[in-house]
């Protein structure tokens, strides 16, 4: 398989701070990779570490099978073949749109013939066609965005990075960009590197998912996997949203306020288990729970629920009134990370 992008035990360290720990993540050619976790978890740094505006302390990184970081070696960015989005958008406010990429053009000394098909190309591939002469403050949030990634895209990358690339578009908006977002990536073939906070964002595009926390990797895989069977506490609450309780694992069994479950780790003592909303239902039998207060989810109403001295969420149809008794129907077995202890 090949690689776009190779992190061999990347760390990279910014005023004396390790930002960036051990990180170690394959991108295949033509993946659209997404990059999850909470603000100050190490996201944009890794991102820019590997655009080359951040330099590797430690490990490497590699972009088509080449090393461009280590701690003895750092590549330009203008070396790596690499489109980025930032956060910001950073378009140059003097300039109208068609200038916004010519400009990049111009850098890399396009005659000017084909300066002017290309800037039409990209226009027309980010539906921008028409707007050449907008002022930048005439342009819409998702207009702005799409400008900033046609600039990305200005210098034919081989890989594009995106970070926090539809924060500052309307939420109302984020669900079609993000469809879009994708259906670009798929038209040119290009592996994407996107971060974001955001869980329903990133899986709403990513081949892949990544979960970062306090500069390091926790997991990598499809979001179906990452939710189903989370590696970390973080990963579970984080991605799953599992609620956490404490249990007590003895003779082959978890004893938990919701009930009793199987110990197949052979824990022993205080131990963790967690449930998903979506794990959990009301039923005619199994724990006694008091709704304190519901919310309404697409499919049904999201419950909170008091049960033998801990507070779960219960997902169900039909809505239960606040104050209601209820009786809490376990319909899959719990999470629990094996051999970990609370």
């Amino acid at each position: 398989m090949k690689y776009a992008v190779e992190c061999k035990q990347l760390s990279v360290a910014l005023g004396g701070r390790e930002i960036v720990r051990g990180a170690n993540l394959n991108i295949p050619e033509g993946e659209y990779h997404v990059l999850i976790g909470p603000s100050g978890s190490g996201k944009t740094t890794f991102l820019r570490a590997i655009a080359g505006l951040e330099r590797a302390t430690g490990g490497e990184i590699l972009l088509g099978g080449n090393v461009v970081s280590s701690a003895n070696a750092h590549a330009a960015p203008e070396a790596r073949r690499i489109g980025m989005v930032f956060q910001d958008l950073a378009l140059w406010p003097q300039w109208r749109v068609a200038r916004q990429l010519e400009e990049i053009l111009i850098i890399q000394k396009m005659p000017k013939p084909a300066r002017a098909r290309r800037v039409s190309e990209l226009l027309s591939l980010v539906k921008l066609d028409g707007m050449e002469k907008r002022a930048i403050y005439e342009l819409s949030g998702g207009e702005a965005q799409r400008l900033a990634i046609a600039r990305a895209l200005a210098g034919d990358p081989r890989l594009l990075l995106l970070d926090e690339p539809l924060g500052s578009v309307d939420e109302s908006l984020r669900a079609s960009l993000a469809r879009e977002l994708r259906e670009l990536q798929r038209k040119l073939q290009i592996a994407v590197v996107h971060v974001t906070h955001d869980q329903a964002e990133g899986t709403a595009v990513a081949d892949r998912i990544t979960v970062m926390c306090a500069g390091e990797l926790q997991q990598t895989g499809g979001a179906a996997e990452i939710i189903a069977n989370p590696a970390t506490r973080f990963v579970a609450e984080f991605v799953g949203k599992y609620v956490i309780l404490r249990g007590d694992a003895r003779d082959g069994a978890i004893e938990s306020p919701l009930g009793i479950f199987n110990n197949p780790h052979g824990l022993h003592g205080a131990v963790e288990i967690g449930f998903r909303p979506d794990q959990l239902t009301f039923g005619e039998t199994g724990a006694d729970g008091i709704v304190k207060s519901r919310v309404y989810r697409p499919g049904g109403w999201l419950h909170e629920v008091e049960a033998g001295g801990a507070t779960v969420f219960v997902h169900a149809r039909d809505a239960r009134s606040i104050g209601a008794k209820v009786m809490i129907e376990i319909l899959s077995d719990p999470w629990h990370p094996g051999g970990v202890r609370a």
